[in-house]
């Protein structure tokens, strides 16, 4: 009887510790799971930065080297000169074969300092939204740059001013601007969609934090056509892409639901 209890104990225990060494087996096995696919989302996300943020550079290098052409400043101070005529179709020539060169530019224009346009070569640019960038550009006599705005169509655009100068007892006048609008779309939804890993599906998204609510300006979805106009309260932190923006869960692993509502990794 002694023999019998103290197998039935053991068995017992036996019975009890297999499933429990499976569960601990299955859990540090999810745990590593998580971490690589961590390792390998974080690799994709430096990547993605980097790239958006060459790409925006080059741009912004663009806007810069075109605003310091002398005959941008000549046209914008000769808006009463007998000439003004040659000079606007001259420099409308040459918005005109940058944009044929560079099919990302929506839009080129050049601006007087009262924000009106003189010259520009494909949609004109002006829009609320470009106002508070000219005042800047005029006080700081640096370069501005938009978030991505959505236009009337549908697309996603980038505004890039730069001020015109000319020099003025050794200082720099700001006499007007040159306004780049980039197909935001066309270039950064291509990059951000290329996903680099063969062995783990997944996808790049944008967002855009607001007043109390995260906007997705990217895609949704590789099908999707068009930018998302899909938004989410800040207040719903079991949405990844709110803990992307909040402070809290920067460096970390992020999990929660997606824009679909799936339990994801991010």
């Amino acid at each position: 009887p002694y023999k019998t209890i103290y197998l039935s104990l053991v068995f017992a225990l036996l019975i009890v510790a297999v499933p429990l060494l499976a569960g601990l087996y299955v859990i540090t096995e999810t745990k590593e799971a998580a971490r690589h696919a961590y390792a390998n989302l974080s690799t994709v996300a430096q990547l993605k930065t980097r790239q958006i943020e060459n790409w925006l550079a080059e741009r912004r290098a663009d806007s810069a080297i075109l605003s310091r052409s002398n005959g941008f400043a000549q046209a914008l101070e000769a808006t009463q000169a007998a000439n003004q005529s040659a000079l606007n179709e001259q420099v409308a020539g040459r918005l005109k074969a940058i944009r044929n060169a560079k099919s990302y530019y929506r839009s080129i224009a050049l601006l007087t300092l009262q924000g009106n346009i003189l010259v520009h070569s494909g949609n004109p640019p002006i829009g609320k939204e470009i106002l508070p960038l000219l005042t800047q550009a005029a006080t700081s006599g640096r370069l501005q740059q938009s978030p991505p705005v959505t236009t009337p169509e549908g697309d996603s655009v980038l505004h890039i001013v730069a001020p015109v100068s000319r020099a003025q007892d050794d200082h720099p006048r700001v006499v007007g601007f040159i306004v780049h609008t980039i197909n935001f779309d066309k270039e950064i939804y291509p990059i951000l969609e290329q996903w680099p890993m063969l062995n783990q599906e997944g996808e790049s998204l944008l967002i855009e934090k607001t007043r109390g609510e995260v906007r997705y300006i990217s895609r949704l979805g590789r099908d999707s056509d068009s930018p998302s106009a899909l938004r989410a309260p800040i207040t719903e932190t079991g949405k990844l892409a709110v803990q992307a923006v909040l402070p809290e869960f920067r460096g970390t692993m992020l999990a929660g639901k997606d824009y679909r509502g799936v339990e994801t990794l991010g």
